[in-house]
């Protein structure tokens, strides 16, 4: 019986209290408003978050299938922009550096001067993604890779004068040995840091040679190179020689035999004593 009572007396005040939570909110009271709004806005975000997150996820699952069927470096770069500050626009710009840096150094010494500074170019765009990615990468791996290659194109484009000053270069070699002493500093036991390190000692340590080499390739850089030399001409056989002619008056003369075909072979040989 007293339990009955008990929950009575809980129906009733959660009534009462159900009541008066109405009663404040149809009076129009400022309490009642600040609650309500707060009920709101709580919803209008708890909503917008969860529009944004889907809205966020298949926008992060596009980019991926468009970084993962890129066939070519616009497409990468496309991709690079439009997700740049996050993990797939670094990725995308990772390959477009190593796209740039692969065909500027296939292409640096082609026979023909406009791929020769269309190679520069692509050299000097790599460098400056390298150097970005090396700021902003977050693996260690990448990191070095970033630091490593952004040296070596700094070091070849010191061999490559500027379009609009061929006295200039469009690379330094102090900048250069200073990328192999940072990364070699930073990374002092990993492959990439050790490799480094070694490139930095040999810079120094044939300095004079290495300003010397550089300058020559510089010089030759703007040159139009000979065309490569064509395969010679495959000697032709020679041609068989007609009979000569018959003498006016004279008796025709024979018509060359055609030469005969060998006897068929004896099976029957006879045995040899």
């Amino acid at each position: 019986m007293k339990a009955e009572q008990r929950h009575k007396l809980e129906q009733n005040e959660l009534s009462k209290r159900l009541g008066s939570a109405w009663q404040a909110i149809n009076s129009g009271s400022t309490t009642a408003t600040v609650i309500w709004g707060v009920i709101l806005l709580v919803l209008v975000v708890a909503i917008g978050y969860r529009y944004y997150s889907r809205t966020a996820s298949d926008t992060r699952s596009r980019l991926w299938y468009e970084l993962d069927t890129a066939t070519n470096i616009d497409e990468l770069k496309k991709v690079a922009d439009e997700a740049k500050g996050t993990p797939i626009g670094r990725v995308a710009q990772f390959h477009q550096a190593r796209y740039l840096m692969q065909e500027g150094l296939t292409k640096l010494t082609s026979a023909n001067a406009d791929e020769r500074a269309k190679a520069a170019d692509n050299l000097d765009e790599a460098r400056k993604l390298y150097m970005e990615l090396a700021r902003d990468a977050e693996l260690p791996t990448l990191i070095q890779e970033a630091m490593m290659e952004s040296a070596k194109a700094e070091e070849i484009l010191a061999s490559v004068p500027k379009a609009d000053d061929p006295n200039a270069m469009r690379g330094s070699l102090e900048t250069a040995l200073a990328g192999y002493e940072a990364l070699a500093k930073r990374y002092p036991d990993s492959l990439q840091g050790q490799k480094a390190s070694l490139r930095a000692a040999d810079l120094q340590d044939h300095s004079s040679e290495v300003r010397a080499l550089y300058t020559a390739l510089s010089k030759d850089h703007g040159k139009a190179l000979p065309p490569m030399l064509t395969a010679p001409p495959q000697p032709q056989p020679s041609p068989v020689p007609a009979p000569p002619a018959a003498k006016e008056g004279g008796p025709p003369l024979p018509a060359p035999e055609a030469p005969k075909p060998a006897p068929p072979a004896d099976d029957k040989a006879p045995p040899k004593n």
